[in-house]
C-alpha cells in the first residue's frame, strides 16, 4: 500500500493508513456511482474521500507500470491549479492499494468545500445571469492559466457566494491538461457544459468578451458543437437502453431513425411512402429517443405526430 500524506497535515497519516478498513462502515456518503465520494470529521478537519472504481485488468497494468493512477493525478493536478492562480479544494493526499502487484483500490482525499454544484443552473432551471457571467469569466481565467479540464461538466463546478460574489471551485481534476488553449479546444471543452441553450450563450458570450473573441460566432459555435455532442450521446444512451431490455443490435433505435429519416426523404418513393417513413421516424424517437433528449437537439422534439 502507498499512502502519501499532505505534509501540511501530518495528523491525518494514521486515518490514511486505516482507511480502507472503515470507508465502508463509516462516514457520510456524499455520492455513489460508480465511483463513491464520502465526508469525514477527522479531528476537526473536514474532508472527502473519493473512492475510485476497481479498473479492469489492463488499466491495472496500465496504472501499476505506465500511468499515474487517478488518485495520485487528482492530489497533484490539484496543486498545480492552486499554482496557476485557481481555486480546487485542498488536497490532502491519496492511497493506492496493489493486489498481486498491480494497482486496486485507490482513495483520493481533499478538504470538504461546502459548495454546491451549477446543474440547476446549466438546466436552465434556475436563471441568473450574475453566476452565468461569472462563470464565464472563471472559466476564461482557467483557460489563460492553461487550465483545460477534460471533463468540465456541471457536476465538475462548484460554486459558493461570498456575500454579493460567485466563486467557483473545480472538483474531480483526475483528468487535466496544462497547455495553451486554443479556441477549438475552448468550443469543445463547452461541449458538454449546459443542457440550457440560454445558459450556455450567456456563459460563453462573457467568456469571449474576457478572452477577445467575436462573441456572436463564439456562441453560435460553442452551441451547435455542443448540439452535435448531446445528439450523440442521446444516441448512444436510447441504443443502450434498448440492449439492456434485449433489442437486437442491428435493431437499435438509431439505426432505425436513420433509415426512416433516410427513406422519408427519399424522392424514388412515394409522397404516401414518405409520409408513413415520416410518422415512423417521429414514433421511433417518441418511444426511444425522447427520454434522453435532454438538450432537444432533434428536429421531432418541437413536432407531435
Amino acid at each position: 500500500m502507498k499512502v502519501v500524506t499532505n505534509p501540511a497535515y501530518p495528523f491525518l497519516a494514521d486515518f490514511f493508513c486505516h482507511l480502507s478498513d472503515c470507508f465502508e462502515t463509516e462516514g457520510t456518503t456524499i455520492y455513489e456511482g460508480r465511483n463513491v465520494l464520502k465526508r469525514f470529521n477527522i479531528e476537526g478537519c473536514e474532508l472527502v474521500v473519493k473512492s475510485f472504481k476497481v479498473p479492469f485488468f489492463v488499466n491495472r497494468v496500465i496504472y501499476t507500470l505506465f500511468r499515474k493512477s487517478k488518485a495520485r493525478r487528482s492530489y497533484e493536478y490539484a496543486f498545480e491549479i492552486l499554482k496557476r492562480g485557481s481555486n480546487t479544494p485542498e488536497p490532502l493526499g491519496y492511497i493506492e492499494e496493489y493486489k498481486h502487484g498491480l494497482l486496486s483500490h485507490s482513495y483520493s482525499v481533499s478538504a470538504y468545500s461546502g459548495a454546491s454544484d451549477i446543474r440547476e443552473y446549466m438546466n436552465g432551471q434556475l436563471k441568473d445571469k450574475t453566476l452565468l457571467t461569472a462563470l464565464g469569466v472563471f472559466i476564461a481565467s482557467l483557460h489563460q492559466a492553461g487550465i483545460f479540464h477534460i471533463d468540465l461538466s456541471p457536476g465538475n463546478i462548484l460554486y459558493y457566494k461570498e456575500q454579493e460574489t460567485f466563486r467557483f471551485t473545480l472538483v474531480d481534476i483526475n483528468r487535466m491538461q496544462f497547455k495553451k488553449i486554443t479556441v477549438q479546444d475552448a468550443i469543445r471543452n463547452f461541449s458538454r457544459l449546459a443542457i440550457s441553450r440560454e445558459a450556455l450563450s450567456c456563459v460563453t458570450r462573457e467568456y469571449a468578451r474576457i478572452r477577445g473573441l467575436d462573441e456572436e460566432s463564439f456562441v453560435r459555435q460553442t452551441n451547435q458543437y455542443s448540439d452535435r455532442v448531446y445528439k450523440k450521446y442521446a444516441s448512444h444512451l436510447a441504443c443502450k437502453a434498448w440492449r439492456k431490455e434485449g433489442g437486437n443490435w442491428f435493431t437499435q433505435p438509431y439505426f432505425q431513425y436513420v433509415m426512416a429519416n433516410l427513406f422519408s426523404h427519399c424522392p424514388l418513393f412515394t409522397k404516401a411512402v414518405r409520409d408513413r417513413f415520416h410518422k415512423k421516424r417521429i414514433r421511433i424517437y417518441t418511444s426511444c429517443i425522447l427520454p434522453f433528449d435532454f438538450r432537444k437537439v432533434f428536429p421531432e422534439s418541437s413536432q407531435e405526430d
